[in-house]
């Protein structure tokens, strides 16, 4: 799981934007809602997601690993 995190944190540090990390289907980002609401989600493997909050096109903040089926 280590390694997965590691990969697409560089691919938040190298994205020029949040369109170079959607247009990847892997990653599956989506928008969070409830609780979540104006987080995003992408996979890291099947049940883990790494959470982010986007403060604009550019800035990200990663704010946890979770198992959402947890």
């Amino acid at each position: 799981m280590g390694r997965r995190y590691v990969q697409r944190v560089d691919v938040l540090l190298e994205a020029e934007s949040r369109a170079d990390i959607q247009v990847v289907r892997a990653y599956d980002l989506h928008l969070l809602t409830g609780d979540r609401r104006g987080q995003h989600a992408i996979r890291l493997s099947g049940q883990m997601r790494l959470i982010l909050t986007f403060e604009d096109e550019r800035s990200v903040i990663v704010e946890e690993v979770v198992d959402y089926h947890g």
